[in-house]
C-alpha cells in the first residue's frame, strides 16, 4: 500500500532530518516523534472508504486495514515503551 510506504518515508526523512541536526534520535522524546509521524500517517487507513464498498469481500478488507493500522500504532507504542525503558523515563 502506499499509505504504508509514505508512512515509512515521512519516518526516514524524519530521522535523517534528526540525525542531521546532530540530535540522537534514540532519545525518548526524538524517538517518540519518529514513531508519531508515521502513525499519524495511518491513521487514515482507518477510516479510508474502498472504491467498491458493495462487493462482499470489501467489509473483511475494510476491517482487516482497520486491525493492520491498529497493530501498527500497537508496534510503535510498544517500540517507544522499549526506548523509554532504556532511557528510565518509564513512568
Amino acid at each position: 500500500m502506499s499509505v504504508i510506504a509514505e508512512g515509512f518515508d515521512n519516518r526516514s526523512n524524519l530521522i535523517d532530518s534528526l540525525e542531521g541536526e546532530g540530535k540522537d534520535t534514540t532519545e525518548s522524546a526524538n524517538l517518540k516523534q519518529v514513531i508519531q509521524i508515521e502513525i499519524d500517517n495511518d491513521k487514515d487507513l482507518k477510516a479510508r472508504p474502498f472504491k467498491n464498498s458493495n462487493a462482499g469481500g470489501c467489509h473483511l478488507l475494510h476491517q482487516s486495514a482497520e486491525r493492520s493500522a491498529r497493530h501498527h500504532e500497537e508496534v510503535f507504542e510498544h517500540e517507544f515503551r522499549i526506548h523509554q525503558a532504556m532511557d528510565g523515563n518509564l513512568r
